[in-house]
């Protein structure tokens, strides 16, 4: 069992907190871009949609090699200079699609397998003298770290658009949540320069 940190613990907590209050300001005032929001980090980013930016995140690449004499088997970093331009591009991002409780308590790697068609094109490629077996797509750190000040920039951009009242009511919130998990606080300190004199009247 992996043993997870009070900062993974409280980020988890703060997420559900945050999403909560976000449908609770949902119900009170009918914004559409928020409510289309809401739903997605809740329900997840159908395929054909965009992602936004800070549910695409960069990966490394891992392969599963076996040896052409010995036949011992290893795991290995493959190195993006293995691969044409083309296939950097398509490897080099994750798109986050699952809901956003789908990530929370995910303390271990993050593997997703390489389309077949690319490992049969780079199976004698990748190392010399190895055979590619398998591959994937690696995060190893759990994602919501990493999503989580790009998520509060999105918010605070389609509050902050949707008219100062609505940031108004919000904005108190989102302080004292933050005072509320200390440990996350280097997330939500990572806000937009707009209305940031705003913000930290509530924040001193």
């Amino acid at each position: 069992m992996s043993t997870r940190t009070n900062t993974n613990l409280q980020l988890d907590a703060y997420i559900r907190e945050l999403l909560e209050s976000c449908a609770e300001l949902t119900q009170k005032n009918s914004v559409q871009t928020l409510e289309r929001w809401l739903h997605h980090e809740q329900h997840g980013y159908p395929y054909e949609m965009p992602l936004p930016s800070y549910r695409l995140l960069e990966c490394s690449q891992q392969g599963l090699f076996t040896d052409h004499d010995s036949k011992i088997q290893r795991l290995e970093s493959i190195h993006a200079g293995t691969l044409s331009a083309r296939d950097r591009c398509q490897l080099q991002y994750i798109g986050m699609r699952e809901p956003l409780y789908d990530y929370l308590e995910i303390s271990q790697v993050i593997r997703h397998p390489w389309p077949e068609k690319l490992i049969q094109q780079y199976t004698h490629e990748l190392i010399p003298g190895m055979i590619c077996l398998q591959a994937w797509q690696v995060i190893d750190n759990p994602p919501v770290s990493r999503m989580l000040a790009g998520m509060l920039q999105h918010l605070y951009g389609l509050l902050t658009s949707s008219g100062d009242e609505l940031f108004s009511h919000f904005n108190p919130t989102i302080c004292k949540l933050g005072e509320h998990y200390p440990l996350v606080k280097p997330f939500w300190q990572s806000r937009p320069h707009h209305h940031q004199a705003h913000y930290m009247q509530y924040n001193d």
